[in-house]
């Protein structure tokens, strides 16, 4: 049985919000929101946004890559949002059918791959035809490569890398870490330079210019 995009995305929520350290709350969107803003779920880890886009497929090709697809208004919409590193990612599954998740004993998360849209390389304009006329879908093929290393966005073909969840939640982690500590820095600052100014009260300070 085919695995479908919600059910992608329960199990992914659920999955990846155990391997991060803080809890919080996960926001979808209405059909209509989604159909505008482009992405399905988003959660706001280390104190910034995080949207994640779901895609679901069981469409191989002979050469081992599995395609999906991508409406051009919701990558271009993305496209706009996605200011810096993951701010808004493709969650793209290696599996496809209910037989493919039992054979990786329903482990989902190893299976998936994530494409920064960020690290998209410029613009993307519309998809076409072999002959060259507008797509009448609108939808861009996302073909993934067996190797699980790299997508190729057709139809004008760019590339572009994925990488594992570990990889997200280990770069999520190291952004929640450096922003404890700058908070920490920011703070213990703010002490000395208040134990500074109450020191010095009821005191005179002479500078004197150096001759």
């Amino acid at each position: 049985m085919r695995l479908s995009e919600k059910t992608i995305e329960l199990n992914f929520c659920a999955q990846f919000a155990a391997k991060l350290s803080p809890p919080f709350w996960w926001f979808g969107l209405t059909q209509k929101q989604e159909e505008q803003a482009g992405w399905d779920a988003a959660a706001k880890v280390s104190g910034h946004w995080v949207r994640f886009q779901l895609k679901a497929s069981r469409h191989v090709l002979k050469s081992g890559v599995r395609r999906f697809e991508t409406p051009h208004h919701q990558l271009v919409a993305l496209q706009d949002r996605a200011t810096r590193p993951h701010a808004i990612l493709y969650v793209l599954p290696m599996i496809g059918t209910t037989h493919e998740l039992s054979a990786v004993g329903f482990s989902l998360l190893p299976q998936l791959r994530f494409l920064d849209v960020f690290d998209i390389p410029g613009a993307i304009g519309p998809p076409t035809c072999k002959s060259g006329a507008l797509r009448k879908s609108e939808r861009h093929y996302v073909d993934l490569d067996a190797t699980g290393h790299a997508v190729t966005i057709h139809s004008d073909p760019v590339e572009a890398r994925v990488v594992t969840a570990e990889r997200v939640v280990g770069a999520l982690e190291d952004a929640r870490r450096s922003e404890l500590t700058t908070n920490d820095e920011t703070r213990e600052g703010s002490v000395d330079a208040r134990r500074f100014i109450e020191a010095g009260r009821n005191r005179v300070a002479l500078f004197l210019p150096r001759g």
